[in-house]
């Protein structure tokens, strides 16, 4: 049994990391469909091509484990939220 100080620090831990997580999944897919639009294939920025196939298939990697992270923490809290609404007050 935990105490309450660690639920709400567990909780906390939790929400911080899916809204990051979420804030990164959607600049991921921001940044595909931006740079998957018509009206350029690639822009050189310094000498070095972005938005490419590479940075492409890292950005949808790095939104899909992001996303995933998110999914999870949302997934955790809610079932957090259920238990506690089940527990008897002490």
């Amino acid at each position: 049994m935990s105490t309450p100080l660690k639920r709400v620090a567990r909780l906390a831990l939790l929400v911080a990391i899916g809204i990051l997580s979420s804030v990164i999944a959607l600049q991921c897919l921001r940044f595909i469909l931006i740079y998957s639009g018509p009206q350029f294939d690639v822009v050189i920025f310094n000498d070095r091509v972005i938005g490419g196939t590479e940075d492409k298939l890292a950005a949808w990697l790095l939104g899909t484990l992001s996303g995933a992270a998110a999914v999870f923490c949302g997934r955790r809290i809610w079932s957090m939220a259920r238990r506690s609404g089940s527990e008897p007050h002490q």
